[in-house]
């Protein structure tokens, strides 16, 4: 018996998504996607380079988007706030 590779784990989940969402059943749909995100997730920390690749395209991750420019301290934004309010 050969060992299912996370890929095939990974595909079938998301064939139980796609049908979960065209039937309208949600909680089948975010229960199999949830699966398949973690199976990914495990495959990356296990070192497999091509799941680090595909969770770096898929999952959001604030840090690397190119757009963020500013970084607050908890506070900082609301104090930057009150003294412009002042103005």
């Amino acid at each position: 018996m050969t060992e299912v590779t996370w890929q095939a784990q990974v595909a079938g989940l998301l064939e139980q998504a796609a049908e979960g969402l065209k039937t309208r059943k949600h909680r089948r749909a975010i229960v199999a996607l949830g699966t398949a995100v973690a199976i990914v997730q495990r495959a990356r920390d296990q070192g497999d380079a091509f799941a680090q690749e595909l969770l770096s395209y898929t999952v959001e991750n604030t840090k690397d988007d190119p757009t963020e420019r500013f970084t607050f301290r908890p506070g900082e934004l609301e104090a930057l706030s009150v003294r412009l309010d002042k103005k």
